[in-house]
């Protein structure tokens, strides 16, 4: 009672801030900070003494005095500030804490600390040295952050952390491999946000005695990781070991010698010994390069039975082949006595695998999409009674600049149910798909992390936990302006800004793929808007620069990050300047004329001026954070991009017309520029220069497969090709009255004219541009004019299902007749019995039969579910219906 009674005291004597209020720019936020009268002056000359504690950390808080104040320590007998930083526990802590008339409303436990600021007198109490190193981080933040004329509130802050394990990983093995010093940099920075746990994510890139010949020469060494593991201590950081252990293994296996050990290009063989012999080696190398208790073996992405292993596949199952396996590795790992941490992926889209894992595992439950809820992909192991820790990320990869947006979300999410379900902790993840990314752009989403792990995120109903992430992310990025970048300006606003040039109507402004794709673009139809939007985001980016340039003594403590920010502009306005040139070619090849390249010189040759400064620039900042491996290899989608433009006036353009003539179709086939000899095959074959020279239309009545290339001078240009089905309702239509989404080229396909083109989508893409998609839970409504009465068989049409990102099969399909396109009369409805609650992608043709019923016109009105249903992680939220062809016999 009476230590209920000194705690309500402490609040009435004080000020209590919420977690929300920011009137003290620190990050992460205290759990607790009572305001006192009177402040701390930061410039008077002071001491600091180390009471049963390492001195790391008060030679932590001289380095910051001095950096800020420009002011040493002084001697004791000079000094009129007196600073302790005292490790206490038991009893020892007890006796500190009434002789300091302090009373913590909670257990510090072993990351817990009290910081107590008095006006000539500060102390920093912690039950363990890394208690201690967290309240130095923090009143470095006091001193940096929110000293004014160089004081300071004198205040109490009681604070402990809500997740153990508080991670992030680097990706060192798509590409960018750090210098230790960069390394180094991430483990002083991110730890000053109190993250505690790092890891490297590994494949080839280990540099092993037994198999030289598969890391390059930069790779990383057993002694660079001890080093960094070391550097890492002194800063309360636990460096995991991490080896990838079964997919993502292409990067071995192409290594001359090492074929043999896959069951394909991709995916280790668990049917061949020598897989378990080579892991053998590589864990004998690998694994005491770390000190950690922990050791990942990722496991994630795999694909079985191509190969080798198709006869245990085919036997056993995925299931038993895939938990064999892993209990391989653990029986190889256990005489290091090492916890293993896997990635869940797997296991939790094939749940028999989870009763057959070695329970003493970590399960690392990963996803990276911004969904309300992230239960599914956790529940399936705490129901197993595994441990488990949540793998959001920076969503920065294959991008100039990180998704802000999804970063924030998914982060908040995933780790507020990650902590509802009592998991261990979190690694925030970035990764390097392209291995184009630079991981100076990842520091915000990174930080935000720190922010949610410490204070977990509360348990609410959807829309109120989105309403306090958004409260909570506003506050956050207040103190960031003060604690990361030390200024008053809004900086964040600006790198939001430049996030969210991805939220309009042109969506690939950011994708780095949107750099090196094509020049003619893919897509068919143009939006309407598309041309005006995109120069209305020329505006935006231009905006933009003169913003970041206005900024730009505002980065002085980042001045590494100040320089991602134009470029990642300028890369934007790159694409978008592609766009604009690739609505001028597509409205050239539509337009059926022959121009030679000159036409679209001017164009190119500003693009290629761009290029040549990027590559420039990109290089840099490539610089300051990597080795030298890989660069040549990014270097090269540079380089060759002046050859895409040669290599245009050998694009061959495939038209097949939308009516059929005599129940045929006819196909022309033309080179896009100056009128260049095409040659094709409609066998299969990649058609040479004794291939069938194209003259006149190809007509068809059946499947066709069309391969075709511009052969002009003993060049052979890259072959184009085109699928295309045979029906009767081929450009048939009369009426679509339902829109199409018009956002996005991709989803539109071919328009109007989509469902009935003849072209099938694909199974692995649903942005091929041959599948057409609806949104805002709209149903599909179109009518198809026959041209006559009409005897019919059968219709069918396709979809497709991806219930993650809300794309779900119809309801229902009703099929109508009329004689006169006004009164139609109902004859068939198909029910969906298809479960939608699955994470598989799928598709499926919904067969209507006809049975020789005789009609002119048809009408065909596929029912949206509507809203998602209660049990989608988005429910309440708009469904997609994606539509394929409208098959008619």
């Amino acid at each position: 009672m009476q230590k209920y009674f000194i705690a309500l005291l402490l609040l009435l004597s004080g000020r209590l801030l919420a977690l929300s209020d920011t009137s003290l720019y620190l990050i992460p936020q205290p759990k607790q900070v009572v305001i006192n009268t009177g402040t701390y002056n930061c410039t008077s000359p002071y001491a600091v003494q180390s009471v049963n504690t390492r001195a790391f950390n008060a030679q932590l808080i001289q380095d910051a005095i001095a950096a800020r104040f420009n002011i040493a320590q002084a001697s004791a007998a000079l000094a009129k500030n007196n600073m302790q930083l005292i490790r206490a526990d038991g009893a020892a802590l007890e006796q500190v804490l009434a002789f300091e008339k302090l009373l913590p409303p909670f257990d510090l436990g072993a990351e817990g600390y009290i910081l107590s600021v008095a006006e000539n007198r500060i102390r920093v109490i912690a039950r363990t040295d890394t208690g201690v190193f967290y309240g130095a981080q923090t009143l470095i933040q006091l001193m940096d952050a929110n000293s004014k004329d160089g004081t300071i509130p004198c205040l109490v802050i009681y604070d402990k952390p809500d997740m153990q394990m508080r991670g992030w990983q680097d990706d060192i093995s798509r590409g960018p491999i750090p210098t230790l010093a960069f390394l180094k940099e991430e483990i002083l920075r991110m730890s000053s946000f109190k993250l505690n746990t790092f890891t490297l994510y590994t494949e080839h890139v280990f540099k092993l005695k037994k198999h030289p010949t598969i890391a390059p020469a930069d790779g990383i060494t057993a002694e660079q990781i001890k080093e960094l593991t070391a550097f890492a201590k002194d800063y309360c950081v636990d460096v995991i070991g991490n080896f990838q252990s079964f997919g993502h293994f292409n990067g071995t296996l192409k290594v001359p010698g090492y074929e043999q050990l896959g069951d394909d290009e991709h995916t280790l063989s668990p049917a061949k010994e020598e897989s378990y012999k080579f892991l053998a080696d590589v864990y004998s190398e690998v694994v005491p390069a770390y000190s950690s208790q922990y050791f990942h073996i990722n496991c994630d992405e795999v694909a079985l039975g191509k190969g080798a292993a198709k006869k245990m596949v085919d036997s056993l199952g995925i299931d038993e082949v895939y938990a064999l396996h892993i209990n391989r590795i653990d029986s190889l790992l256990k005489p290091y006595n090492k916890k293993i941490m896997m990635w869940g992926d797997i296991a939790v889209r094939n749940p028999k695998i989870i009763e057959r894992l070695p329970k003493d595992m970590i399960i690392v439950s990963w996803g990276y999409a911004e969904l309300p809820a992230m239960d599914e992909e956790i529940l399936p192991f705490v129901k197993s009674g595994f441990q488990f820790i949540v793998a959001p990320g920076v969503s920065g990869w294959m991008r100039s600049y990180p998704d802000l947006n999804r970063t924030t979300i998914n982060i908040y999410n995933y780790l507020r149910d990650g902590h509802k379900n009592k998991a261990i902790g979190f690694i925030n993840t970035t990764w390097d798909d392209d291995g184009q990314n630079l991981f100076n752009n990842n520091w915000y989403g990174l930080v935000w992390g720190s922010d949610c792990g410490w204070n977990a995120p509360i348990n609410e109903p959807a829309k109120q936990s989105d309403e306090t992430r958004k409260a909570r992310l506003a506050a956050f990025n207040r103190c960031y302006n003060k604690v990361y970048f030390n200024t008053d300006k809004d900086i964040t606003a600006l790198l939001w800004g430049i996030s969210n040039l991805k939220a309009g109507t042109v969506k690939n402004s950011l994708a780095t793929g949107s750099i090196w794709n094509a020049l003619l673009p893919d897509y068919t139809v143009i939006p309407d808007n598309y041309e005006r939007s995109n120069l209305a985001l020329i505006r935006t980016i231009d905006s933009l620069s003169v913003e970041v340039n206005k900024l730009k003594s505002d980065f002085a403590r980042r001045e590494e990050e100040f320089a991602l920010l134009p470029f990642a502009l300028r890369q934007a306005r790159l694409v978008v300047s592609k766009n604009l040139l690739g609505i001028k070619l597509k409205q050239y090849v539509s337009a059926d004329t022959v121009l030679g390249m000159d036409y679209f010189r001017k164009d190119f040759n500003a693009l290629a001026d761009t290029i040549k400064s990027l590559r420039a620039g990109y290089g840099q900042l490539w610089k300051l954070e990597n080795r030298n491996w890989w660069l040549d290899t990014v270097y090269a989608l540079y380089d060759v991009f002046g050859q895409k433009q040669d290599d245009l006036k050998g694009v061959t353009v495939i038209r097949a017309s939308d009516k059929l003539v005599n129940g045929k179709r006819a196909f022309t086939l033309r080179s896009a520029f100056n009128n260049l000899p095409v040659y094709y095959t409609t066998d299969g074959s990649i058609p040479t220069a004794k291939s069938k020279r194209y003259t006149n239309p190809i007509y068809a009545d059946s499947i066709l497969l069309i391969k075709a290339r511009v052969i002009d001078n003993n060049r052979l240009y890259d072959v184009q090709a085109d699928s295309f089905i045979f029906h009767r309702g081929i450009g048939r239509l009369y009426k679509l009255s339902t829109p199409w989404h018009a956002d996005n080229a991709t989803y539109a396909a071919r328009g109007a004219l989509a469902l009935l083109d003849g072209r099938r989508g694909t199974f692995t893409n649903f942005s091929d541009g041959r599948w057409q998609g609806y949104s805002n839970s709209s149903d599909l409504d179109i009518e198809l004019d026959m041209g006559g009465i009409t005897p019919l068989n059968k219709l069918t049409i396709g979809f497709a299902q991806l219930m993650r990102y809300g794309i779900l099969y119809p309801k229902q399909i009703e099929v109508s007749t009329s004689q006169d396109g006004t009164n139609y009369t109902l004859v068939q409805t198909v029910q969906n019995t298809i479960d939608g609650n699955t994470e598989a992608r799928s598709t499926h043709d919904y067969v209507i039969p006809l049975n020789g019923f005789s009609t002119r016109y048809i009408k065909v009105v596929a029912k949206s579910i509507g809203p998602l249903p209660d049990w989608h992680y988005s429910k309440g939220t708009t469904s997609w219906l994606f539509a394929d062809e409208i098959i008619v016999e």
